[in-house]
């Protein structure tokens, strides 16, 4: 071979070995990208099937989206209705009368077993039991019939822990939640008994707490003879009604309301509990 071909022979050479590294280097790159693109190309058709069952090609008629929407809906007031019988009790029927006649007569079966239940546990009551005139209207009635339970409930709790006087009962408004909701009614009671009694009956007020009873607030003071004297705040949660014109509570550090001094002046030793169960 002459030094002419020989040198041909080389650039030719190294041109044909450049013309595969052009033709390798692109193959590689393409390699690489095939995978990446097949994983693109099954996520979009997952994609692709989930859509498909989502919104059918032939659409969804309007009617059956009303109704699968009326499903939701009632499934979700029923778990609401659940939730609310749990936590917000409702009252006994014979304290949701109507009728001024048939609230009347409630109030007087309720006076009745009181006086009768302290009379023979020799345990003194005011001489007039709050709610002797109920109102003309029948909303502002009803939330007079809801404390008048509220007042059955703690005043038998009362009477069971052996109280030897009940000084004075005195039913206030009470609040409503933001959403208008839900109400807490409140009444306050002054009375005094053994250290026993007022024990036992801050105890059992919190197993009423499945009946909406609950305890606002509470302040005891100690006699010279031993016996103590209590000023508590009871409250009621229930359904809110639009006609007893309840607002939201304070803001907060000052809900919960102080309740009055016992009859006959507050005395050293005094202690006061806020209570924050029962609404």
């Amino acid at each position: 071979m002459t030094p002419e071909q020989r040198t041909l022979s080389i650039w030719g050479g190294a041109s044909a070995a450049g013309l595969l590294v052009v033709w390798l280097f692109p193959g590689f790159g393409l390699g690489d990208r095939a995978a990446e693109l097949a994983q693109l190309q099954t996520r979009h058709h997952e994609l692709h099937g989930k859509y498909t069952d989502l919104y059918p090609a032939e659409g969804t008629a309007a009617d059956e989206v009303i109704l699968k929407l009326k499903k939701l809906k009632d499934h979700q007031q029923l778990a609401v209705t659940q939730v609310e019988r749990q936590l917000v009790p409702g009252l006994p029927r014979e304290f949701l009368l109507p009728d001024l006649t048939g609230a009347q007569d409630i109030v007087r079966t309720e006076h009745d077993r009181v006086r009768n239940r302290a009379q023979s546990r020799k345990i003194a009551l005011p001489a007039t039991l709050p709610f002797g005139l109920l109102e003309q209207d029948p909303e502002k009635r009803t939330m007079q019939l809801a404390q008048l339970y509220l007042c059955r409930q703690v005043l038998y709790r009362c009477l069971a822990a052996d109280f030897t006087r009940i000084a004075s009962i005195s039913p206030g408004s009470g609040w409503c939640d933001a959403s208008g909701s839900y109400a807490s009614l409140l009444v306050d009671f002054q009375m005094e008994g053994s250290p026993k009694a007022v024990s036992d009956l801050l105890l059992n007020l919190v197993s009423d707490h499945d009946k909406g009873v609950g305890l606002r607030a509470a302040a005891i003071t100690a006699n010279p003879d031993g016996s103590q004297r209590l000023a508590m705040t009871a409250s009621l949660l229930t359904v809110n009604r639009a006609g007893w014109n309840l607002k939201e509570p304070p803001a907060p550090g000052n809900v919960n309301r102080k309740p009055d001094a016992p009859a006959g002046g507050g005395g050293g030793g005094g202690r006061r509990r806020g209570v924050g169960a029962g609404g």
